[in-house]
Parts: structure tokens; sequence; C-alpha cells
């Protein structure tokens, strides 16, 4: 019976740690990392402050760990639609890419959330001399997205722009705009409800309103980007981005 009882115990500390982790992301979103202390965690968590340095000996240790761990999710999710979406066409791509980044930020608003401040927190989680390499996982989106307006460019879809330049506008646009979704749905929208009730929550109406800015950015026609934007949403539907671990 003691292995069973050490397996058993190492379910419970691993879910332990999990519910530590998950409570960091909710209070870093809220808070910062400045903002936000070993017993605000605690607290959220429902934990007594003695027991999470147990599982975390510091705040930066903590945050570290839930940092990775957002960033894992968002690698995930980016492979996901690699590997789905691999054979669209740049609009085709850049459209779809759009209606996951909605269904991201409506099956978990923290990850846009945590997004918005990473930028600014890296440095003070990682340290001096590796907050470069944490940011890097961050940047695969950026680059993906590069790579499609080049192709547009190269294909005359998209109008003559630097390709990285337009990326880094394109994807400003999506993070602050999908933030504002995000404070605006709350937490109550899942990744479980069905397309009509996402459409009921401005999700799709407020993807038309950042694709028509991006697109135009791109000088890519109302009439070539929108058919775009609604085969995504048809093909996708209420599995829009819910990233898989």
């Amino acid at each position: 019976m003691s292995p069973r009882k050490k397996e058993q115990n190492e379910q419970v500390r691993q879910a332990r740690k999990q519910e530590i982790l998950d409570a960091a992301l909710s209070v870093y979103v809220r808070l910062g990392y400045n903002g936000t202390d070993m017993d605000i965690v605690a607290a959220e968590a429902g934990l007594a402050k003695g027991l999470m340095y147990y599982y975390f000996k510091t705040k930066r240790e903590l945050f570290r760990a839930m940092f990775e761990e957002v960033m894992d999710k968002a690698m995930a999710f980016h492979h996901r639609f690699a590997s789905e979406c691999a054979g669209l066409g740049p609009v085709e791509w850049l459209a779809a890419y759009t209606w996951r980044m909605f269904g991201l930020a409506g099956s978990d608003p923290r990850v846009i959330q945590f997004s918005m401040r990473l930028p600014f927190d890296a440095h003070a989680v990682f340290g001096p001399d590796q907050w470069q390499e944490g940011m890097k996982r961050s940047a695969v989106h950026l680059e993906a997205i590069a790579a499609a307006i080049r192709k547009g460019v190269e294909q005359g879809e998209i109008r003559q722009v630097d390709p990285v330049f337009a990326a880094n506008c394109f994807w400003t646009v999506y993070v602050a705009n999908l933030f504002q979704f995000t404070r605006m749905i709350g937490a109550g929208v899942t990744g479980h409800q069905s397309f009509s009730q996402r459409e009921d929550s401005g999700m799709a109406e407020a993807a038309r309103e950042v694709a028509a800015f991006c697109f135009g950015g791109l000088g890519v026609p109302e009439a070539r980007w929108r058919p775009a934007l609604s085969r995504a949403m048809e093909s996708m539907g209420a599995e829009g981005g819910v990233a898989e671990e």
C-alpha cells in the first residue's frame, strides 16, 4: 500500500501546486508583478502563506514558474494553429488567426491580459541575464504574422509594407483590443460555450472591427478579408482559439 499512498500524495502535491500557479495568474493580471505579494496569492488560492513557501521559496520563483506555464500554453496554441492552418493563403491565415485569438480570449481572458503585462515584468521575473531568452517564446506569434504578411506582399494580396513593422502593428491592435474585450466579458466566458453564445457576447462583432482596422492598414479590401473571416468563424466555431495543454 505504501507505493500507492506515495503516488496519491504526489497527485495532491501537483494539484496544490497548480492551484497556486492559477491563483498567481489571476492576481497578476489584476495587480501586476510589483503589486502582488505572497500573501495576496495565498489568499486567492485559499491557502496558508506558510504552505505557499513549501512549493515556492520566493515570489520570483513562483512567478517564473507561472510565466513559463502560461507561455508554454501560448506556444501550444501557436503550434496547434500552425498545424491546422498551414495550407491557408496569407489573407485566409490572418483572418483565421484573428478569430482564433478571440477564441483564446474567450476561453481564458487572463491569457491576453497576461500578454499585456508580460513585456513590462519579464526583466523582474527572469532576471537581467535571462529576460530576453524568456521573451523569445512570446515573439513566435509576431514572427508568424510577419511571415504571413511577407507572403501576402510577395503574392500581391497585401500592399508593399515592411512585414516586421506591419506585424508589430497587427499584434498591438490585437492585444490592445482583446484586452478590452476580456475586461468586458469577464471570467464567465469559457471555451465550452456555443458559437451563438459567443456571438451574443460581442466576440464576432469585435473580431470584425479589429479585422477592418488591421486589414485596412495592409491594403486588403473588405470584399476580400470579410468572407475570409466569415469562413474562419464557420469552420472553427466554438473551438475558436482554445489552447490545448
